[in-house]
C-alpha cells in the first residue's frame, strides 16, 4: 500500500536507512560535483579576469606610446606648417632672395661677358639661355684665362680667375 502510494502519488512512504544513506550519498556526490563545477568556473573567471587585466596593461601602454607619437607628429606638423607659412607667407624674404640671385647673376654675366648685365635682365635669363650660351661662354672664358696663363698665370689672368672664385665664395656665404 505504502509502496503503491508512492508510486501512485499518494504520501511518501517511510524511507529504509539504507535508502537515506544511498540519498546522503547521492546528495553528497551531487553536492561534490557542484562545488567542483564551481572552482572550475572560478579558476576560469580568475584566469579571463587576470588576461583581460594584463591585455588592459598592454593597451594602455600602447595608448600612452601612441599619444606620445602623436603629441610628437603633431608638433613636428606645427613647426613644418609655420615654416611653410613663414617661407610663403613673408613676401619681403623672398623678394630678397631673389634680388640677392639676380644681383649675382648679374655680376657674373658682367663678368663672363665683359658687358654690364643689369639684374633685371639676368633675371630675365631662362635655364635654356644659360645652358646654350652662359655656361659655354663661361668655360671658353675659362680656358682663354688658362691659355693666356702659358704655363704661368699673368697677373691680369690670376686676377681675373681670383674674382670669378671670389664671386663664387661671396654668392655662397650669402646664401
Amino acid at each position: 500500500d505504502s509502496a503503491g502510494g508512492a508510486a501512485g502519488g499518494g504520501a511518501p512512504a517511510e524511507l529504509t536507512a539504507e535508502d537515506v544513506a544511498r540519498q546522503k550519498d547521492k546528495n553528497r556526490v551531487a553536492q561534490k560535483k557542484f562545488r567542483q563545477r564551481q572552482k572550475e568556473k572560478m579558476k576560469g573567471w580568475t584566469r579571463q579576469l587576470e588576461e583581460l587585466s594584463s591585455l588592459v596593461a598592454k593597451l594602455q601602454v600602447e595608448k600612452g606610446q601612441l599619444q606620445q607619437r602623436s603629441r610628437i607628429l603633431e608638433s613636428s606638423l606645427a613647426a613644418n606648417t609655420h615654416h611653410e607659412e613663414r617661407l610663403h607667407g613673408d613676401e619681403d624674404i623672398m623678394a630678397r632672395e631673389q634680388q640677392m640671385l639676380g644681383e649675382d647673376l648679374g655680376h657674373f654675366l658682367t663678368r663672363l661677358e665683359g658687358r654690364p648685365v643689369s639684374t633685371d635682365n639676368a633675371m630675365a635669363f631662362t635655364l635654356q639661355h644659360v645652358m646654350d650660351s652662359t655656361f659655354p661662354s663661361y668655360i671658353g672664358r675659362l680656358r682663354q684665362l688658362l691659355d693666356s696663363a702659358g704655363g704661368e698665370v699673368s697677373s691680369a689672368a690670376g686676377q681675373e680667375l681670383d674674382a670669378l672664385v671670389t664671386m663664387r665664395r661671396t654668392h655662397e656665404e650669402r646664401r
